[in-house]
């Protein structure tokens, strides 16, 4: 009962702690930013306007001051499983996607990777893009604590000047993580990554293979998607689509207006020209 409890109190003060921290991801009092994806047939969206977006603050209008397809750079976190379920093959190639990775990024933006098991295995920081970085000894094994990961990963605060992306890759259930999806979804509001989860299952899926709940609505709420792919399809090109189309995203700046300076305030952003449009933005900000 005890351990229970300590557990629970940990998992509130860490999420206290990040909301307290970055409660405001990019948004300022005189300022929201906001990376938002825009696709039509699925294929990403180009030369929208300010006029084209709608954007609501706790249901209230706002105008959009500037929309751009950014040029700002990249910070990429690859958040990669290590547990023994990966051994072998499936290790090599995720450790491959590594440097092919490194490869397509440009020298302004960078790159982290992240080991996972049972517990967070190896941490590297930023390094500049364009080359493979020196990657810490792994050796899978081990459980799969996937929460506990992305908590992790996701308590960074990004500078003004760049975007984040966290790519997500893992092969199994969450099977020890200390943190409950609950408690990854509420860092992952007040978190200024988008988040996309990649749950590279063996085809066909085998029995009790499904992904574990509440994965949808951590990347949900960052403006990420979550997703299965064949084991058999290049990690690095996934890599590269889901950098080269969060590249290819919107950045919509406001100033906010006619709402609550503090509190939590809910985002709801739509393309109002006609059309199919399909848009993914984040679910919310503290102020």
């Amino acid at each position: 009962m005890r351990t229970r409890l300590a557990l629970s109190l940990l998992m509130a003060g860490v999420v206290a702690g990040v909301g307290a921290r970055q409660s405001t991801f990019r948004a300022r009092v005189d300022m929201v930013t906001v990376d938002v994806s825009v696709t039509r047939d699925n294929l990403p969206v180009s030369a929208l306007t300010a006029r084209d977006f709608t954007v609501l603050d706790n249901g209230v209008a706002q105008d959009v001051e500037a929309v751009r397809i950014d040029s700002q750079p990249l910070d990429v976190t690859l958040l990669l499983d290590a547990s023994d379920s990966v051994a072998g093959r499936m290790f090599e190639r995720l450790t491959s996607a590594v440097g092919d990775t490194a490869r397509v990024l440009t020298p302004r933006d960078r790159l982290r990777v992240i080991w996972f098991s049972h517990a967070v295995k190896a941490l590297s920081g930023f390094a500049p893009g364009g080359r493979a970085p020196v990657l810490t000894q792994v050796v899978p094994q081990g459980g799969t604590s996937l929460f506990d990961a992305l908590v992790a990963a996701m308590i960074k605060t990004r500078p003004p000047d760049r975007r984040h992306v966290l790519i997500g890759l893992t092969d199994g259930r969450d099977t020890t993580s200390i943190f409950v999806a609950v408690a990854a979804r509420e860092v992952a509001l007040r978190s200024d990554a988008v988040v996309h989860l990649a749950l590279a299952w063996q085809w066909p899926p085998a029995s009790g293979t499904a992904p574990s709940g509440g994965l949808d609505e951590v990347a949900a709420a960052t403006g990420g998607t979550t997703f299965s792919f064949n084991t058999a399809e290049s990690i690095s090109d996934l890599c590269k689509t889901l950098i080269d189309d969060f590249r290819s995203g919107y950045v919509l700046q406001y100033a906010a207006k006619n709402v609550t300076v503090g509190g939590w305030h809910e985002l709801t952003v739509t393309v109002s020209k006609p059309g199919p449009y399909s848009v993914r933005a984040r679910k919310g900000y503290g102020g």
